[in-house]
């Protein structure tokens, strides 16, 4: 089960997932739902996000797995250090794995936790040097060619904007908004806006 308050990227963790042969019971976008379905679905791993805009999601992980005796939990953060680690151990988390990792550090950490064992792997931290001035995700080798308008429509499917959002927040028509995604898919070589969306790693 997940519970990510980006819900392109838990639906890109999702696809993901049930590739590498996982049944995906719920993916959620708040604690709230996230706990009530792991009561209704009782997972083997829950896919929790650290936080959710100013709130803490580990602080809920208790709760959450309060009724579901059997689910083991994995926070994945963005940002993380000892003292993540160590709050998400005391609230009964059996891993911590940044978002940054390659997606193959996640399925490993999933794989691990369903087994019962620890999975604790911290974000990469980058040189400040060599850090990209915006705040935006770090991209692979195929989105380097991105103009500044393609990543910004990249940028805003990840945060979870429909096509609709999107035209309306760029200041754009639907038709537009609709030519800048299709535009950005056949320049990434991807068919949908979770493959895009697949593309970055947090």
């Amino acid at each position: 089960m997940i519970c990510d308050d980006h819900r392109l990227f838990g639906e890109s963790v999702r696809v993901v997932l049930q590739h590498a042969g996982y049944d995906v019971a719920a993916c959620t976008t708040n604690p709230e739902d996230g706990a009530a379905a792991v009561r209704q679905h009782q997972p083997d791993v829950y896919l929790m996000d650290r936080r959710f805009g100013a709130l803490d999601g580990v602080g809920s992980l208790m709760l959450a797995l309060a009724d579901a005796p059997g689910t083991r939990a994995l926070v994945l953060t963005a940002f993380a250090d000892r003292e993540a680690v160590e709050a998400a151990q005391a609230a009964g988390a059996f891993g911590l794995v940044g978002k940054d990792q390659p997606i193959e550090t996640i399925l490993t950490a999933v794989k691990e936790v369903a087994a019962g064992r620890r999975a604790f792997a911290l974000p990469r931290r980058e040189d400040a040097s060599t850090t990209p001035a915006h705040n935006g995700p770090r991209h692979d080798a195929r989105l380097r060619n991105l103009t500044a308008r393609e990543r910004e429509v990249l940028e805003r499917l990840v945060q979870g904007q429909d096509t609709a959002g999107l035209a309306r927040d760029m200041g754009v028509t639907y038709s537009t908004a609709r030519t800048h995604i299709q535009n950005l898919l056949t320049k990434l070589g991807v068919h949908s806006k979770l493959q895009a969306v697949a593309l970055i790693r947090y």
